[in-house]
């Protein structure tokens, strides 16, 4: 499974979300998202280009968060929308056929109602799978069993998100997922390298 991180500013406290991105993409982190909600765009900017550099020359892919028509002006990986911008179709016209196309917070028949199942959609997230404190509206946990549900009927790809630790990850072995979502797992660790090196071993 792909390891997925977000990173915000309130959640990587004093270390930062470029040195947490930096020591994340490090250590095998897959792809990182930058969360901001706040700031303005030439902010959002700065950050996300500081991100990118620190992660040049690993393997790690940077995704935009919610800002869709910043990907080309970064040559970013992909975005991830959700709860602040909701045009499936807009956003994949601005960031391009070739980028890669995340959401949260839609139903799967919701997205087939309204654009098919065919829809470029590279993922859709899939959770909470347990409670979390990093996103106080994301909901009630739906657990393994549904998330194992969920992914299997989905006709998109899926990412599992919420409340994910080393110490439970190894409950989602063989669920169809693409991947993995963590935030606090690794954002509030004092070592972002074991906590991540950790994490991929469990889902291994």
């Amino acid at each position: 499974m792909l390891l997925y991180l977000i990173v915000d500013a309130a959640a990587c406290g004093e270390r930062g979300v470029v040195e947490t991105a930096r020591l994340g993409a490090a250590a095998g982190v897959d792809l990182i998202q930058l969360r901001d909600f706040r700031s303005h765009d030439a902010e959002y900017l700065e950050t996300a280009s500081q991100i990118m550099a620190a992660i040049a020359g690993t393997s790690a892919k940077f995704i935009v968060g919610e800002r869709p028509h910043l990907v080309p002006r970064l040559g970013a990986h992909g975005v991830h929308i959700g709860e602040k911008y909701r045009d499936i179709r807009t956003a994949r016209e601005e960031i391009g056929r070739h980028a890669l196309l995340g959401i949260s917070g839609f139903d799967p028949i919701a997205v087939v109602a309204d654009v098919g199942a065919d829809f470029d959609v590279d993922y859709l997230s899939v959770g909470p799978v347990w409670e979390t404190v990093s996103k106080p509206d994301a909901g009630s946990a739906i657990g393994v069993a549904e998330a194992r549900r969920r992914a299997e009927t989905s006709p998109f790809a899926t990412m599992l998100i919420g409340g994910i630790t080393a110490a439970n990850a190894g409950q989602l072995r063989g669920i169809p997922a693409s991947g993995v979502v963590v935030l606090g797992e690794i954002c509030r660790a004092a070592d972002v390298g074991a906590a991540t090196m950790n994490l991929r071993a469990a889902l291994a």
